[in-house]
């Protein structure tokens, strides 16, 4: 194991920054949404004799992504499309970038969802600020590249995955 990964801790590392964590309340039409999701889903365990794991956690995770902004649906050739109701948090993360890279700083941001990571991507670089994604379709050598361009200053903000980047 330690061949492929290592452990530091914060008293090991210098110059970290504080962590952020701001509360960002959705909108109406997202805590509409929620709630609506949220009383069929009650009403589907209330009438379901057997739920299966698999069924509860993908319910489950269709609520964490309206609580962040969007929602996944499939479209008539099967395909999946990002629906995107409400962009507060991604507008506070990127407030909260803008501010710190012009301060100089280096971002490290923390996303659930490949759409989110896609967006905040997708506004830094209309911003022209230098950033790269890192979560699960990285691909390896990629993976390292950025994490190399980030140390090395050549990278201002790094957008990861929680999974894929880890904390």
């Amino acid at each position: 194991v330690s061949s492929i990964s290592f452990r530091r801790t914060k008293e090991q590392c210098l110059n970290l920054p504080p962590y952020t964590d701001i509360d960002v309340p959705i909108d109406i039409q997202c805590t509409k949404m929620y709630k609506e999701l949220e009383k069929d889903y009650i009403t589907w365990l209330n009438e379901t004799e057997f739920i299966s794991v698999e069924n509860a956690l993908t319910k489950t995770l269709k609520l964490r992504q309206i609580t962040s902004g969007f929602y996944y649906e499939t479209t008539a050739d099967g395909k999946k499309k990002t629906v995107f109701v409400d962009t507060s948090k991604v507008d506070a993360c990127m407030e909260l970038i803008n501010e710190l890279v012009e301060n100089d700083k280096k971002v490290i941001v923390f996303a659930e969802f490949q759409a989110e990571i896609e967006k905040i991507k997708e506004l830094c670089d209309k911003a022209k600020i230098k950033c790269d994604t890192y979560y699960g379709k990285t691909p390896e050598k990629k993976k390292l590249e950025i994490v190399d361009n980030f140390q090395n200053g050549d990278l201002q903000v790094f957008i990861g995955q929680i999974e894929s980047a880890g904390i």
